[in-house]
């Protein structure tokens, strides 16, 4: 019984190591080599997917990933969908069985190669019997929806973005287990070191995570909160690149060596007349609308350019395709995917904006322009819909506040995005909180704003400055709430706001109502009300 055990696991397993095994000593004192009762092979097999190498990865231990896909994708499969349906399915397809491999390993070129010929010829329906055109070139098709493409992915680029993503999460858990080994055997100075990529040996994941290591750089970017670790001329922490790419001229080392919190004196007051170098005036503004202290406790934090701060898969693709800076198109075709029509219809659609319809030769030269007319004609709100809500009519009105307290009405303006913005607060028959006034209650009409000082943490990173220093203030106050209202009953707030953009000084104090606001605040203690429609 236990020698039938023994057989059943020796069956079951697989070794590798030297082919001769060391026995007892001989006569003369020294160990005879014998054969192994177990076969040696150089397959180890897979664990987690992978393929085992005593010696290392070649470029065919890959080849069961194109497998996979083509099974998927087989031709059969073309015979029966319209190019709509090809185009969901290889989406499918590509963003799961490849993906997985991608995300710590670089694929080879040749695998990659593959990849993207089995996508190409799946999706205009050519097979290695029946070779068919491809109407439209791969780069277009690869580009995102709202610049002409069907959103579909490049193989290497897509590995590229998934190797930028492992160096953001070395970045953002630097004390997990595998972090840990990464960093202290490859870059004990730290992921963001510029020397990353020197050493050239090493794991198939240190490699990969070498060749994503540039798109991660240029997708960071500095949220500033004391300003003690960005440089100010060769960091990104305003506009879209370095102060210094704006500016022409030489620099000193003393100003070239400056960090932001040198040219912040106090709280948000900005010295930018120490600067030998004249900044742009858009810059300028951005500069200023920027909330820092040098004595705040909380440090820079780097984050990825994106609108909350987190790894977006999309923007480190459009950096690996040097698309950094493209964010619009000359003609715009993003109305296409919102014509209320069938996807079949909208994939034609998008053949006849980039004229790639196949024609007969007789009707090439009409057809064509009745091509140029269609993308000329239809605007680029042609088949906006939006569904239809029901609607109930509410009376909308101020109230005045509970006995004990004050309430605060405050709003915001802003003169375009980014441009020159104002904001205001209104607390009835007092003009300071400073009045020892212990119960707040805060109304706006922003439920954005309300809903990102109420929650638990704050997602946007750009915010996270601004939405401490309002938490700290109200946690001055003995009770203090901060709730949403409609903007019918924030009409007083709402007109100062509007001239706030338009008044010279930084900050203004009213100890009267100035004449602008007065109907509103006489509409606001009337018993008149206003009505508001509310979806249900």
């Amino acid at each position: 019984m236990v020698m039938w055990a023994l057989e059943t696991k020796l069956v079951q397993s697989k070794g590798y190591g030297s082919p001769w095994l060391l026995d007892t000593m001989n006569s003369g004192g020294f160990l005879s080599p014998v054969r192994p009762k177990v076969s040696s092979t150089p397959n180890l097999g897979k664990y987690l997917g992978f393929p085992l190498r005593s010696n290392g990865r070649s470029t065919r231990d890959f080849d069961f990933v194109v497998e996979k896909v083509q099974a998927k994708l087989s031709s059969w499969k073309a015979k029966l969908l319209s190019p709509a349906g090809r185009v969901i399915l290889v989406q499918s397809v590509t963003s799961t069985i490849p993906a997985y491999y991608m995300q710590n390993v670089a694929l080879p070129i040749r695998v990659c190669s593959n990849l993207d010929k089995l996508n190409r010829d799946f999706l205009w329906g050519s097979t290695d019997e029946r070779k068919k055109m491809h109407m439209v070139s791969w780069d277009k098709v690869c580009k995102p929806r709202d610049l002409g493409g069907l959103g579909l992915y490049s193989t290497k680029t897509r590995n590229l973005a998934l190797l930028a993503k492992l160096n953001w999460r070395i970045m953002e858990d630097p004390n997990s287990l595998w972090a840990k080994t990464l960093i202290a055997k490859y870059c004990p100075n730290g992921i963001m070191n510029e020397r990353l990529g020197t050493r050239r040996s090493g794991s198939s994941n240190w490699k990969g995570m070498k060749k994503g290591h540039e798109v991660f750089r240029k997708g960071l970017r500095w949220v500033v909160n004391n300003g003690q670790e960005i440089s100010f001329w060769h960091d990104l922490w305003v506009g879209d690149t370095p102060l210094r790419s704006l500016v022409h001229g030489p620099l000193s080392s003393w100003e070239d060596s400056l960090r932001v919190c040198d040219v912040v004196e106090g709280v948000n007051m900005w010295n930018l007349s120490t600067l030998s170098l004249d900044i742009p005036t858009c810059i300028r503004e951005s500069i200023k609308a920027i909330s820092v202290c040098p004595n705040r406790p909380l440090a820079d934090k780097r984050v990825w350019d994106s609108v909350g701060g987190e790894f977006k898969l999309g923007k480190a693709y459009s950096i690996a395709c040097n698309k950094f800076s493209e964010c619009s198109s000359l003609n715009p075709s993003s109305w296409i995917w919102k014509v209320r029509t069938s996807p079949r219809i909208m994939f034609f659609l998008w053949q006849c904006y980039h004229l790639s319809v196949p024609l007969a030769k007789h009707t090439l030269l009409p057809v064509t322009n009745f091509l140029n007319a269609l993308v000329l004609i239809l605007p680029p709100g042609f088949g906006n819909y939006s569904k239809v809500k029901n609607m109930i009519s509410t009376p909308i009105k101020w109230v005045v506040p509970p006995l004990g307290w004050f309430k605060l009405n405050t709003d915001g303006l802003s003169l375009g995005n980014p441009g020159l913005a104002g904001g205001e607060g209104v607390i009835r028959n007092h003009v300071a909180i400073d009045l020892g006034i212990l119960n707040l209650e805060i109304e706006m009409d922003s439920l954005v704003a309300v809903e990102l000082v109420n929650s638990i943490t704050t997602p946007n990173a750009f915010l996270s400055t601004i939405v401490t220093d309002c938490r700290s203030l109200m946690e001055r106050f003995e009770s203090c709430s901060l709730k949403h209202i409609f903007r019918e009953a924030n009409g007083y707030a709402d007109l100062l706001a509007k001239t706030g953009c338009d008044q010279r000084p930084d900050f203004i104090s009213f100890s009267n109502a100035p004449a602008y606001v007065l109907e509103a605040l006489a509409f606001d203690v009337s018993s008149a009300t206003r009505f508001c429609l509310i979806s249900s």
